[in-house]
């Protein structure tokens, strides 16, 4: 029935009815409108203070971090990996190996090269000083004019050394075809913006306030991370050459400006999975570790297990303890291993529900990977749900650095002696990543350990690890002035990360 037509409808009642629906309709979408969201705050908050901290890059590094990143493909060995990398190569993907081998006798050659110019040039010049004192003005004038006659044929013998090495370069198979380096050298970042790289946290956190643009709240504990206050806080640093690539792990990546995806992985014959897709500044800390056979492997904060599973198929015998506070996190990275790892397989392999910072697992670890909790700024930047930058959140968010310094300070006691420990995070804020490594280091330097059997002190070495990724410098666009690490900064070119990584080995 018509309800219009009935007399004995009231027209005035639907007429009411109607105008408060599409009221009530239109407030509650204003206000969902005028609602600021997670993602938009987390994008103020990182044009606020990175800026201040990487300068001119900024930009390029917020294009990125707003872009769609860049994948590797980890090959898995347990099916017919053989075909899985003749199906990458035919898709225009390399091998991450192949690359850093290539690049690694590049920089070998150059140095080697440049070496001998430089000892060539001491000689010469030594030679030419001590003949100038035993002679007379007239012989020295004579010899001054050989010595530029000698200077300007080894010159013409350097330079024909180069084009020899040219090319001969150029007939083996460069590297450059596939990879083209578009970040600067070090010292070209430093000139271009010198002050802003001295990382002084001062100018974005103060030592009495810490401000965001949604509060002011005072936080005088947040100086504990001011680096510049402890002048007389030493830390030794020991230097690292060579990245060590497992030899049965199979890294596959796209060249420079290519921005071809991977097909998406398909189930093999065995019910597993050809390879497994990760950001690939997500393989760097993996690879620092440096895993060998009889380890036994700790990741503190595993979910959700790229990082793991990356650590199994380097195929070393060795154990490992896979841990997250997530109950559910850590069920969905049992799902990981079991659609790429076979069940007979997983017997060294062990899963714990647990705060890492109650593990008390003390000097039993020979590696452990630290992936902590963070901000992570690309996430943060794209999602809503499980935002750190929710207001609802903003207390969780200030405590964070906190809650990463004592899960790295449970690391460093659980790691033996001559034992390495990796800290990683996804963000670009030097207080979460310089800044939580400072403090954890000075805790426990010089302090007396109150657990196990162990009586003395705690002490590490941080591993300054830049000339061994040097190799990947085509890869990777990285910022190397942080103090205790390098941090992977997003780049439209190679749009991986961001991802902070210190390396640091126990020595007492």
């Amino acid at each position: 029935m018509n309800l219009m037509n009935c007399k004995t409808f009231p027209t005035s009642l639907f007429s009411n009815f109607t105008q408060r629906r599409f009221l009530s309709f239109k407030y509650l979408y204003r206000d969902k409108k005028s609602k600021t969201l997670a993602t938009d705050t987390a994008l103020k908050h990182f044009d606020y203070y990175y800026e201040k901290c990487y300068g001119n890059h900024w930009p390029s590094i917020r294009l990125g971090l707003l872009s769609p990143k860049k994948y590797f493909a980890i090959v898995n060995n347990h099916v017919d990996f053989n075909s899985v990398e003749i199906e990458l190569r035919q898709i225009g993907s390399h091998n991450l190996r192949f690359i850093y081998m290539k690049n690694l006798k590049k920089i070998v050659q150059r140095k080697t090269r440049d070496d001998f110019v430089r000892s060539r040039k001491s000689f010469l010049n030594s030679t030419r000083e001590q003949n100038e004192d035993d002679e007379d003005q007239r012989v020295k004038g004579e010899r001054k004019n050989r010595g530029l006659l000698i200077d300007s044929c080894y010159l013409d013998f350097v330079f024909l050394d180069l084009k020899l090495f040219e090319s001969e370069a150029s007939e083996s198979e460069s590297i450059e075809k596939f990879f083209t380096d578009h970040q600067n050298d070090d010292s070209d970042l430093e000139s271009n913006n010198a002050a802003s790289f001295d990382l002084d946290l001062n100018s974005f956190v103060p030592v009495t306030e810490l401000k965001y643009r949604e509060d002011v709240i005072e936080e005088t504990k947040f100086d504990l991370y001011n680096l510049d206050q402890d002048e007389e806080f030493v830390v030794e640093f020991q230097e690292e050459n060579i990245l060590n690539i497992p030899e049965l792990l199979n890294l596959y990546l796209f060249r420079s400006n290519d921005f071809t995806s991977f097909p998406k992985a398909r189930l093999c014959e065995n019910n597993l999975f050809n390879y497994y897709l990760v950001d690939g500044a997500s393989t760097l800390p993996v690879l620092l570790l440096d895993i060998q056979d009889g380890d036994y492997v700790g990741d503190f904060c595993s979910a959700p297990g790229g990082k793991s599973l990356m650590m199994a198929l380097t195929e070393k015998n060795c154990r490992l303890l896979l841990n997250d506070l997530s109950e559910s996190r850590l069920r969905r990275l049992k799902n990981v291993f079991d659609s790429f790892i076979p069940k007979s397989n997983q017997s060294l392999i062990e899963f714990k529900n647990q705060d890492c910072c109650t593990l008390r697992r003390y000097d039993q670890f020979d590696k452990i990977l630290v992936d902590v909790p963070c901000t992570n700024d690309r996430h943060s930047l794209f999602n809503n749900e499980n935002n750190l930058f929710h207001p609802q959140r903003f207390e969780e968010r200030l405590r964070l650095p906190m809650r990463q310094m004592k899960i790295l300070i449970e690391a460093m006691k659980s790691v033996r002696v001559g034992g390495t420990i990796v800290y990683s995070t996804c963000s670009l804020s030097p207080i979460q990543n310089d800044g939580v490594v400072h403090m954890a280091i000075k805790q426990l330097q010089n302090a007396p350990v109150e657990y196990g059997k162990t009586d003395g002190e705690l002490s590490f070495k941080v591993v300054k690890t830049k000339e061994a990724l040097r190799p990947l410098r085509s890869i990777f666009h990285m910022f190397n002035n942080s103090r205790y690490g390098v941090q992977i900064l997003p780049n439209i070119c190679n749009n991986y990360g961001p991802m902070y990584i210190s390396k640091l080995v126990r020595v007492t």
